[in-house]
């Protein structure tokens, strides 16, 4: 299929061949918007299609998607200079995902005994980072381990362990796991966290939370298809989406308010609507044409910048005819900016 892209947006059609000399064909168009003062303004610099499968998290090209996902880049920062923790939140119409950031914390021994997070340092601001939120990976010692020790009289056998590495699988880049109390004292705790999940204790184990694109090789993502102790296959469209599941969405409607505060100098909040399609596709294969209108897939802020990359998502099925006249044309629609 020839493609051919009428707008000044980053565009890509991405082919897939299936079964049966059948091919779904992927189109995208990324458009990046300056967030003024609750409106949308087109941008003069678009940003490009992220199409790299070398990227830690999700491309825009992942085939099997049926989802959007909504990530914010940047900073906390605290109302007052010098706070010792603030607040983010994201609201995307009548969801909300909030974040507690902490300036530096460490493991240290409480009066009574046992470990206890210090007291924040002030701080100016906390990089939106999956860094900062609670994860990471230990190295654990060799040592002898018993095997069978429940079945055996003997008190079961004993194996070599060799040295090797132990990690939160919901989020290996992040800090403040750990294994045994005695190495923890010292240690810094994440600076992102949940809510309703504040850390307590050195062997908590909280859901990691942050608003930048998840990695793709998290473990929360295994939430999509495990439930009740049972593989579900119908949440795979799922795992390819850019966020983790907070805040990813079935769909994203036109008209949807997004509002992301806590992430901007001063307290000013970033408020948008999500809007129409600016683009739509005109797929001609054979004698048949069809115009296909995309959905939102993708919505990533840049708090840092004030701007926003929306990607649009849509596809088409055909089957491989000889010599059949295929051809795609992205076009402007009616809502596209200036238009």
């Amino acid at each position: 299929m020839r493609f051919s892209n009428d707008t000044p947006l980053p565009a890509a059609m991405i082919p897939n061949a299936e079964q049966d000399d059948r091919v779904t064909a992927v189109f995208l168009a990324a458009i990046t918007y300056r967030i003024d003062r609750g409106r949308l303004a087109l941008s003069p610099a678009q940003r490009p299609l992220l199409l790299d499968p070398q990227l830690p998290y999700p491309h825009d090209g992942m085939l099997q998607k049926s989802v959007a996902s909504v990530c914010a880049t940047g900073f906390v920062y605290p109302r007052e200079a010098r706070a010792r923790e603030a607040t983010a939140v994201l609201r995307v119409g009548d969801r909300d995902a909030a974040i507690v950031a902490y300036g530096q914390r460490v493991w240290q021994r409480a009066l009574g005994g046992g470990l206890a997070p210090s007291a924040p340092l002030p701080f100016e601001r906390v990089e939106m980072s999956w860094q900062n939120a609670f994860g990471g990976v230990v190295r654990e010692p060799a040592r002898l381990v018993l095997l069978g020790a429940e079945d055996a009289e003997d008190g079961g056998d004993e194996a070599f362990l060799p040295e090797h590495e132990s990690g939160y699988p919901h989020n290996f880049e992040g800090k403040g796991f750990a294994v045994d109390a005695g190495r923890a004292q010292g240690q810094p705790l994440p600076q992102l966290e949940h809510p309703e999940q504040l850390i307590r204790r050195w062997d908590d184990r909280p859901e990691p939370v942050c608003f930048a694109p998840y990695p793709l090789w998290g473990g929360l993502r295994a939430a999509y298809v495990w439930h009740d102790q049972q593989f579900d296959p119908g949440g795979a469209s799922k795992l390819a989406s850019r966020a983790a599941p907070r805040t990813t969405f079935d769909a994203i409607a036109p008209g949807t308010r997004i509002a992301l505060g806590g992430m901007r100098p001063g307290g000013e909040a970033l408020v948008f609507e999500a809007p129409p399609p600016p683009v739509a596709v005109t797929v001609a294969v054979g004698g048949a044409s069809e115009r296909l209108v995309p959905a939102l897939d993708a919505v990533d802020i840049d708090a840092e910048a004030a701007e926003v990359r929306l990607l649009w998502r849509a596809s088409a099925s055909y089957g491989l005819v000889q010599l059949e006249r295929r051809l795609a044309r992205l076009e402007a629609t009616e809502s596209f900016p200036g238009g």
